[in-house]
């Protein structure tokens, strides 16, 4: 591996300008480095293929990848996401090590890294892309936009499958986890789109906008000219309490046999815009993410028995993604606290005159809602969805009542619905860690925003003051906003209320073993007893216990709270300095941008000595 950097510079060097940065090393090694490298295209999609093991790269289009003269820039992505990739596959052989167990990880005849570990690896990054793909359409959705029309004609991404994947498979019956995957070819016409049952019932859909051509499907004139694109109801449907047969359900076949979730009906949908940006833009986070995941947790051993030694898994608090994310602290009189929290906003319109907002929040909740400070009266049998979908029915009256209602919740541009509960009004995770946001707020400068900071309490509404509910929209003083939050625990993520322990995987199925909720062997539930005190009782939630009771949507959100504490910076100096210095010569970095980019992070023995 510390042969990447001699690789990846016939990348940089093929040819370069006479400007000429002097380098001044302590052994006068490359004095002189080239500051304006120049790309070949051809040679560099080669060596992407010879390095990454995936043959594929030395054919594929890369359109303005390599137009850019900022080399600087595609050589450390290219070197961020070899070197993730690889610092995963050795850790997770390490902890398959750790444990005593035999299967490990491989390498293909070509050097390159097992095809089934690179499978793991890009379904745990393409679940964060996944849901930041769901955040935009939906959104696109709630203001009338045609985001299928805009992808294709105003940004120019090809639409349906365009290349060789896989993709996981639903039960038809219950919307679970098949453990079945489907190989998708683009040559293959009934692999080509996305089809869906609206309300489990009726002849499949075909997934496309009115003049959309579907080569090899919308022969006929007919069928260019039809319409069938899925509404809010349609992918939030998953999510929602109505029986499993009257869903609205995705397929990647014409004959509706091979369901699968609608985030991952969407990757396909979109599956260049999806590889070519949305990855895109997490990959400069990825490094950083792979690291938080390494060490997250540590193998210790717990003595020995008939079969030999035998090792535990246990909490690494250390770790940014715990420390980071909520304290730990033993202290018997001290309520855990979360740094992380899911908020929603229901906005109404407060110029209407016949409009009792407050009035009419309080006698709807009245039983669900401490009216003193909002916190949800008993969050582990009452939901965040049940609260939501009562703000948005507010002044609905009874069968007896006059049938007129002038609470209507205002949706704007702004409304997202989340990718974990399916609900409307969805602003997003938001970190503060001393204060200050981990990454980009998505309430930056909203009227509650310091609220949020500030709130400790279980789930609940956000009071701007003594039974006040709603906050000033700030950008339209029209507009009440009333808040909703979620304080998400890592101790209740990873199951400290009770069920659905998360468990360490190999390679093998068998290889399996639950986490301990502690740091040592001496106390292996240390946490999982401090999260059980009464004092931490109201911050259990049902939302996250239900939500861990499907794995796949458990690992979802923990992808996406690692690529969001990945933003820290702290962390991503250390992740720079560990991973570059473990495969990284600064020596072989031959010219002056990327040196400048990456060479402080590389630390040889004699840097550590001094």
């Amino acid at each position: 591996m510390k042969k990447l950097i001699g690789w990846l510079t016939a990348l940089s060097i093929i040819g370069s300008s006479s400007s000429m940065v002097v380098s001044c090393n302590k052994d006068n090694s490359w004095d002189v480095r080239p500051d304006k490298p120049k790309l070949d295209s051809n040679l560099a999609k080669k060596l992407l293929a010879s390095i990454s093991g995936d043959s594929s790269l030395a054919d594929i289009d890369f359109g303005s990848f390599f137009s850019s003269d900022d080399a600087t820039k595609i050589v450390v992505n290219m070197i961020n996401e070899l070197i993730s990739r690889q610092y995963s596959f050795d850790s997770k052989n390490k902890q398959i090590s750790d444990l005593g167990w035999s299967s490990k990880y491989g390498k293909e005849d070509n050097g390159s890294i097992e095809q089934s570990f690179r499978d793991l690896y890009s379904e745990d990054t393409r679940s964060i892309a996944e849901d930041n793909l769901f955040l935009e359409y939906t959104k696109a959705l709630s203001s009338n936009e045609n985001y299928d029309f805009n992808i294709q004609a105003k940004y120019l991404y090809d639409l349906n499958l365009v290349s060789k994947t896989s993709v996981k498979l639903l039960n038809d019956n219950d919307g679970k986890l098949s453990g079945k995957t489907a190989e998708l070819d683009p040559s293959n016409v009934n692999d080509k789109a996305i089809y869906f049952k609206k309300n489990g019932k009726g002849k499949s859909l075909l997934w496309k906008y009115s003049g959309e051509i579907v080569p090899g499907i919308t022969d006929k004139d007919e069928d260019i000219q039809t319409s069938n694109l899925p509404t809010i109801n349609d992918l939030t449907a998953e999510y929602s309490k109505i029986e499993e047969e009257d869903k609205t359900k995705f397929y990647v076949d014409k004959d509706c046999t091979k369901r699968v979730s609608a985030k991952t009906a969407l990757f396909i949908r979109f599956q260049q815009y999806f590889e070519s940006k949305l990855l895109e833009d997490i990959n400069t986070n990825l490094l950083t993410k792979s690291f938080l995941d390494a060490n997250m947790f540590k193998i210790k051993s717990e003595g020995t028995s008939e079969s030999g030694v035998k090792n535990g898994v246990y909490l690494n608090t250390a770790s940014p993604i715990f420390s980071k994310t909520q304290s730990w602290s033993n202290n018997t009189n001290e309520k855990l606290k979360t740094n992380v929290k899911m908020v929603w906003t229901v906005k109404y319109d407060n110029t209407k005159k016949d409009l009792d907002l407050e009035s009419e929040i309080k006698t709807k909740l009245k039983k669900f809602i401490n009216p003193a400070n909002g916190e949800m009266l008993s969050p582990s049998e009452t939901s965040i969805t049940d609260i939501l979908e009562i703000l948005s029915k507010l002044g609905e009256q009874s069968k007896e009542e006059t049938p007129t209602n002038p609470y209507n919740p205002v949706i704007d541009d702004s409304n997202s619905y989340d990718p974990y509960f399916g609900q409307g009004g969805f602003k997003g995770f938001t970190i503060y860690n001393n204060d200050s946001s981990i990454g980009d707020s998505p309430i930056s400068g909203a009227n509650y925003e310091s609220a949020v900071k500030s709130w400790n309490n279980g789930p609940g509404i956000i009071l701007k003051s003594p039974e006040k509910y709603s906050f000033t929209d700030k950008d339209n003083g029209n507009y009440e906003e009333i808040v909703v939050v979620l304080p998400v625990y890592m101790i209740e993520l990873l199951g400290g209320s009770g069920a659905n322990i998360y468990q360490i995987k190999g390679k093998d199925q068998a290889d399996t073993i639950d986490i301990n909720l502690g740091k040592s062997v001496s106390n292996k539930t240390e946490f999982k007893d401090i999260w059980d005190r009464p004092i931490n009782e109201k911050l259990h939630t049902k939302d996250i216990q239900d939500l861990i009771a499907d794995s796949s949507k458990r690992d979802s959100m923990l992808n996406q709270l690692k690529y969001l504490v990945s933003n820290d910076s702290t962390s991503s100096e250390l992740a720079k300095t560990s991973l570059y210095s473990l495969y990284l010569d600064k020596d072989l970095v031959y010219y002056a941008g990327l040196y400048n980019e990456i060479g402080k992070y590389i630390k040889n023995e004699d840097d550590y000595d001094e």
